[in-house]
């Protein structure tokens, strides 16, 4: 069998690779903000901060971008997944083992600042499950957009670049829209080797995972917009300011009139720490006189600050206490509540396209597990659905009293597991309830 890439592959391999190039600066200064890596002392404006003092503080203090990224990718929780009927044989076992849940939990805060990330499928080697299911971010992988079918047409995984240079790749594997996945790797001479593995699927074994799509952007865009970039940076520049003033405000210049030359000689430091500042008359005969220069009220500082905060809030649809910034009184059970509603919409807009992205992964595994292609998997396979924790978190006492009205409407759903789990029972417990309840 010919291993080798067709026209139309290494035309769809050279486009990806371009792809993956273009958009690796954009997407590692996102993943710098998002991990507190920016060098403060580049936003400086050259106007308010002395030079040596932005040179000493050069890092992040304010990493609002990461808030806003971990509050979405905090409350979004695969409950698990569920068949109208019995799962194929072997799947519950191989999804465990791909530890797909574990996966999500790694793999959503780079969707979030990427605003995609990709999730491949392919058959297992020796020691490996059957199905291998593996995740990456943008700055690994890339893929193309197959308008007509809304999915992906082609995707390809940066496995090894070169030393000298890592925008140039020299170990990748392609996924093809046939469903073939190529390894390439750079052989001595520079040139590409290639070895196929053949899938019926008959669909390229790579899915998306897209953080607020739209028909401008299919593959989604980054929850850390320009606008929250920039004013994460303005808050670091005042951050700096507070820095500066707070040091102004705890030693504040002093300037002294009329005193000898030789005063400050030794050490003025000592002079101006010293429980004891005595000043001789100079060589005129004149008193020193002594004074400092008035500093400014840090109110003002605060005030803009907290003013930054409310815009960011706002901007990336998470509460303002998420920043640490709340007033003096502590907020009602109901307020903070309210304060949620725009995460929990956000949230919950990414679980339904997030279920969708993991039904299709979960597709391409029984595919493979069945060598069926996808599209003829039988009605029960395609039943497979993924279900997420409900973002909207009920108190103990209002999930209580829901089991309880529940069970006046419907008696029998007191015998189920939900209604014990909804009452505050943990598995084991009613694991134990239920025995003992089915031996009565």
């Amino acid at each position: 069998m010919n291993d080798e890439l067709t026209g139309y592959e290494y035309q769809l391999f050279s486009e990806l690779r371009d792809t993956w190039g273009r958009c690796f600066a954009v997407n590692n200064n996102r993943m710098r903000h998002y991990e507190g890596k920016v060098n403060v002392s580049a936003l400086d404006l050259g106007i308010s901060i002395p030079p040596p003092i932005v040179r000493r503080l050069s890092r992040m203090s304010m990493m609002w971008s990461r808030q806003a990224v971990n509050r979405i990718a905090d409350a979004s929780v695969i409950e698990g997944f569920r068949f109208l009927g019995d799962a194929p044989e072997g799947f519950a076992e191989m999804w465990a083992t791909n530890e797909v849940a574990d996966q999500y939990d790694e793999t959503l805060p780079s969707t979030a600042v990427h605003g995609l990330s990709m999730w491949t499928v392919t058959a297992g080697g020796p020691g490996e499950p059957e199905v291998v299911i593996s995740s990456y971010d943008a700055e690994h992988a890339a893929a193309l957009y197959d308008y007509r079918h809304r999915r992906v047409l082609a995707g390809l995984t940066v496995v090894d670049v070169d030393y000298r240079d890592p925008m140039v790749p020299t170990a990748c594997n392609l996924f093809t829209p046939t469903g073939d996945v190529v390894e390439m790797s750079k052989n001595g001479r520079g040139q590409w080797t290639t070895k196929r593995r053949r899938y019926g699927t008959g669909r390229c074994m790579m899915e998306v995972m897209r953080n607020d799509p739209d028909k401008r952007h299919p593959f989604g865009k980054s929850a850390i917009t320009p606008s929250i970039m920039t004013l994460e940076d303005e808050a670091n520049r005042e951050a700096v300011r507070m820095v500066m003033h707070s040091e102004l405000f705890t030693s504040p210049t002093r300037w002294v009139m009329g005193a000898p030359d030789d005063v400050f000689e030794n050490n003025r430091w000592e002079a101006y720490l010293g429980s004891i500042f005595a000043l001789p008359i100079n060589e005129e005969g004149d008193k020193p006189t002594t004074g400092s220069y008035p500093i400014g009220d840090f109110q003002p500082h605060v005030s803009y600050i907290r003013q930054l905060a409310n815009q960011f809030a706002a901007e990336a649809s998470i509460p303002i206490h998420s920043l640490l910034y709340t007033e003096a009184n502590p907020a009602s059970a109901e307020a903070i509540e309210a304060s949620r509603n725009d995460l929990i919409e956000k949230v919950t807009k990414a679980n339904r396209l997030n279920a969708r992205t993991l039904r299709s992964i979960g597709l391409l595994a029984m595919s493979v597990m069945s060598e069926t292609p996808v599209a003829e998997l039988g009605e029960p396979e395609r039943s497979f659905r993924v279900d997420f924790v409900n973002p909207r978190h009920a108190t103990p006492s209002q999930m209580a009293d829901a089991a309880s009205k529940t069970v006046s409407d419907v008696p029998a759903f007191a015998g189920t597991r939900q209604y014990w789990k909804m009452k505050g029972y943990r598995d084991d417990e009613i694991d134990a309830i239920l025995a003992e309840l089915a031996s009565v």
